[in-house]
């Protein structure tokens, strides 16, 4: 697990803002967590993050998870 991940779970998203060098992740009770672009040695390099995706994960660890069928087989 990422320590982004760690973070953010269980609590919920206020608003994320940029300007360029850093990301804002504003939490609604009241933290902050700040994201910044860097190269491969550490150093601070512009950018701006974009979404690039919306949609749906699910995660299934198995069919009968996915499919709640009684005659379900899987492989």
């Amino acid at each position: 697990m990422s320590d982004l991940t760690r973070l953010l779970r269980g609590k919920r998203v206020a608003a994320c803002l940029t300007n360029g060098h850093v990301l804002s992740i504003q939490l609604e009770d009241g933290a902050e967590i700040l994201v910044a672009w860097v190269d491969d040695h550490g150093e601070p390099i512009k950018g701006r993050p974009v979404l690039q995706a919306r949609g749906w994960r699910m995660r299934a660890d198995g069919l009968r998870e996915l499919i709640p069928a009684p005659n379900a087989r899987t492989r």
